[in-house]
């Protein structure tokens, strides 16, 4: 009953509904009523192909590489630097006929030892100055050779002592002052020997004065002097041997001198042995004749 006096039968119409929409609100009709219509669609329909990368920030993540490798390469053309991991496969078809990488040195490396280190030894004579004061100020003459030889003063030792007699005699007073330079390299050994040799005693006397003022000791050297300056050897800890300078022989020559005396000696031994030998033989021969009796003279004393 819609309050209408129409006959009965008749369905009266609902009352109208607001303006209707321009277009659909959706691509289609919903099975079931909504309890309130969606938004207006947006002016472009959707797209068909997605999107390359999202555009919103997704829950989940993306799913993680795989292990094992791909069947085919993911690119056309290989990258230009080598992967972590090497490749299953040669690269290349064949083998190449010489070497890619970077060529060999142009000299073989040298099969000869290194020379051991030389050890240099020299003296000077020095007067003006007691046993006792040179004694306590040693490090002044270490620095005065090794500022003479170039070298540094922790590779010099030196060693003073009074004069030995003879000299002591012409000398009063004179103190000789031994020094080794050690752990000269073998490259350098001629020139730190050159430089010690080529030092006159007034060189000598300047590099001690320089050392005492700098170790503050220019009083107790105030009065000395180099009056004698010996000459240098060097000795290696391999050969044992001198330098050029030392007078001493390589070990292969002596070697050879000791066995040609031991040869000598023997052949001398053995000639006199045989002369001797022979001298017995021939006296006891000589004398045989005289001890045997003669058979005429037997007969006649019958």
């Amino acid at each position: 009953d819609c309050g209408h006096n129409e006959d009965i039968g008749v369905i009266c119409a609902a009352p109208p509904t607001n303006p209707p929409t321009p277009r659909p609100t959706t691509y289609q009709p919903t099975y079931a009523p909504i309890v309130a219509t969606s938004a207006p669609p947006t002016p472009h329909p959707p797209t068909y192909q997605p999107t390359l990368a999202p555009i919103v920030a997704t829950s989940a993540p993306s799913r993680p590489p795989t292990v094992t490798p791909t069947s085919s390469p993911t690119t056309a053309v290989p990258s230009s630097v080598p992967s972590s991991v090497p490749t299953s496969e040669p690269t290349t078809s064949m083998p190449s006929y010489e070497p890619t990488g970077n060529s060999p040195t142009s000299s073989p490396p040298t099969y000869q030892p290194t020379l051991a280190p030389t050890t240099l030894t020299g003296s000077i004579r020095v007067e003006g100055i007691s046993l006792s004061d040179a004694e306590a100020n040693e490090e002044v003459f270490e620095y005065a050779i090794a500022d003479v030889a170039g070298v540094s003063e922790d590779s010099v030792d030196v060693e003073v002592s009074t004069a030995t007699r003879r000299r002591r005699l012409l000398q009063a007073g004179a103190l000789d002052v031994a020094y080794s330079i050690r752990d000269v390299k073998a490259s350098e050994a001629d020139d730190v020997e050159a430089a010690l040799e080529s030092a006159t005693a007034e060189d000598y006397e300047a590099a001690i004065l320089r050392a005492a003022g700098d170790l503050n000791s220019e009083a107790t050297f105030a009065s000395i002097t180099v009056v004698e300056v010996s000459d240098v050897s060097g000795s290696t800890g391999s050969s044992g041997g001198g330098s050029k300078k030392s007078g001493g022989g390589t070990p292969v020559t002596l070697i050879v001198v000791i066995v040609v005396v031991v040869v000598v000696v023997v052949v001398g031994c053995i000639t006199a042995s045989c002369l001797c030998c022979h001298k017995t033989t021939t006296t006891n021969k000589e004398a045989e004749p005289e001890s045997r009796p003669s058979s005429t003279g037997s007969t006649v004393q019958g």
